[in-house]
């Protein structure tokens, strides 16, 4: 009963994870001694779990068995061969290879896309003199028919955006 005290302690710091090695097998040794406190009785069961774990060993046939059967199935893989070091499959390589120099050449030999370039085969194309006004009246005519056309959708664009601050007013009463 004099290993009360120290009973104690040792359990409020295993409790506290402040115990050391030595401590927590001083504490399991004194867990063992049945002549405890009834309210420690409790934690009895707890160490005597982790004193059987700890005594509890391996047969040693059991693990003759496992070794000898780790090393037949090693014997029976054999040789194994890195495919860094053989020379198996050298040609998915080459054709690699040689398919990123045919497309860098093909690359290279297109004629290059300048402003230049696409102006004089879009001109070839197209035939813009037939567009062209040929009076002044004419020239008159289709800058109005423009200049409705774009007011006629900035009204649609004026009128959308008016819903658009009705339905913000509607979402504001839902909510």
């Amino acid at each position: 009963m004099n290993s009360e005290p120290r009973l104690r302690e040792l359990l409020d710091k295993y409790f506290a994870a402040e115990t050391t090695l030595q401590e927590e097998w001083e504490l399991r040794e004194l867990m063992k001694d049945g002549h405890l406190p009834a309210d420690l009785q409790v934690f009895q069961g707890l160490f005597g779990t982790l004193n059987a774990e700890v005594e509890e060993k391996l047969n040693p046939a059991i693990g003759n068995l496992v070794m000898a059967q780790i090393e037949a199935d090693h014997a029976q893989r054999g040789k194994i061969i890195p495919l860094q070091r053989g020379y198996i499959f050298w040609w998915p390589r080459v054709a690699a290879v040689a398919a990123i120099l045919c497309l860098g050449l093909w690359w290279m030999s297109k004629p290059a896309a300048t402003p230049e370039n696409e102006l004089a085969q879009a001109e070839k194309v197209i035939d813009w003199s037939k567009y062209e006004p040929k009076t002044p009246e004419e020239a008159f005519k289709i800058t109005h028919k423009a200049l409705k056309k774009v007011a006629v959708e900035l009204d649609k664009g004026t009128r959308i955006a008016e819903n658009m601050e009705d339905l913000g007013e509607m979402g504001k009463v839902l909510q």
